[in-house]
């Protein structure tokens, strides 16, 4: 009987970049379609008004739907890459046109190989 053993290190990756997509509107609830917004992402750690370390100012067009894809990190690349993921939990602060718009738990996603 032959047993054959093979051991396979698995390396946990972070992505270069985090996807955010949001749908624009103004205070009316209308979509702001087809506008030049400037949206600031704020990674804060601790607790949701804790201490802001990183952020990033987004100046973007919306689609005709009001869409905006943004790439965080993109811009402070080296700084997005410093942060250490092990000191959670961390908060994404989103504002848009200088307008605070909510600050929510960054949450892991599981995924498969």
């Amino acid at each position: 009987m032959v047993f054959v053993l093979t051991a396979v290190a698995l390396h946990a990756q972070l992505p270069e970049y985090v996807n955010y997509q949001a749908v624009i509107r103004n205070s009316s609830g209308s979509i702001r379609a087809n506008e030049v917004v400037n949206i600031k992402l704020s990674i804060i750690q601790g607790a949701p008004l804790g201490t802001e370390f990183f952020s990033e100012t987004h100046e973007t067009l919306t689609n005709e739907f009001g869409l905006v894809t943004l790439y965080l990190g993109s811009i402070n690349k080296t700084e997005f890459r410093a942060i250490d993921w092990s000191n959670y939990p961390f908060f994404l602060k989103v504002e848009v046109d200088g307008i605070t718009m909510g600050t929510s738990p960054i949450l892991s996603v599981p995924y498969s190989f």
